[in-house]
């Protein structure tokens, strides 16, 4: 086969990834994801907040084909370069981008929302207006963090551990990545007091100075 033959063929490859479908169906999920979270918002209905997590789902699974194929796209926008044939329009036009819909924020809300109507349904005392983050674990828990004062809460572990963040190399501005890092990915290795796990979690970027991983770091959680 031919350069200009293998670059054609490349170029049919490229044209056909599904990109404008992907982008319209990630619009569509995101709508309806939308208008079943404020739905199930207050509702005593499990199936509605269990319709939502599958909708975030699915969400996210089309969020990852369309990073494949985006993936895909540069590529093989590279082996073109390397033998010297640059990629058609056509191929160019069909890269992966964005969804112009629904921002990904307005979609993180919504799961919120789901989750915190799930906690007051079971009868949790949560403040909406307060949460910081909130999350579901992989044993099905629900997690929460709130504003909080001296005593709990974010302000409580800034007030008290954030010297200690610090001086792992931490900032502020990632204590709550890191605490729910701990909780979603941490090995628990035992308690403090009687009752609140401790985790042991590797977080943060390689690091020239800090080898493969920042330090390990120790995070209690309280029950």
């Amino acid at each position: 086969m031919s350069v200009s033959d293998l670059a054609s063929a490349v170029d049919r490859v490229l044209a056909l990834r599904p990109t404008p479908a992907l982008q319209e169906a990630s619009g569509c999920l995101d709508e309806a994801t939308n208008v079943l979270g404020t739905i199930a918002t207050g509702s005593a209905a499990p199936e509605l907040a269990e319709a939502v997590d599958g909708l975030l789902r699915a969400r996210e699974e089309l969020a990852q084909i369309q990073q494949t194929c985006s993936t895909l796209g540069e590529v093989l926008g590279r082996y073109l370069a390397d033998i010297g044939v640059g990629r058609s329009d056509t191929a160019s036009s069909t890269a992966a981008r964005p969804s112009p819909t629904t921002p990904h924020a307005k979609l993180v809300e919504t799961s919120n929302q789901a989750l915190i109507a799930e906690l007051q349904r079971q009868g949790h005392k949560i403040s909406p207006e307060r949460v910081v983050r909130i999350a579901r674990l992989p044993d099905e828990r629900v997690v929460w963090l709130e504003e909080g004062d001296d005593r709990r809460g974010l302000q409580h572990i800034i007030k008290k551990h954030g010297e200690d963040f610090v001086g792992c190399g931490i900032p502020e501005s990632e204590v709550v990545d890191l605490v729910f890092n701990a909780l979603t990915e941490g090995r628990e290795i035992g308690y403090t007091a009687t009752d609140r796990p401790v985790y042991e979690v590797r977080y943060g970027p390689p690091s020239p100075t800090r080898g493969h991983y920042c330090e390990r770091e120790r995070i209690h959680r309280r029950s």
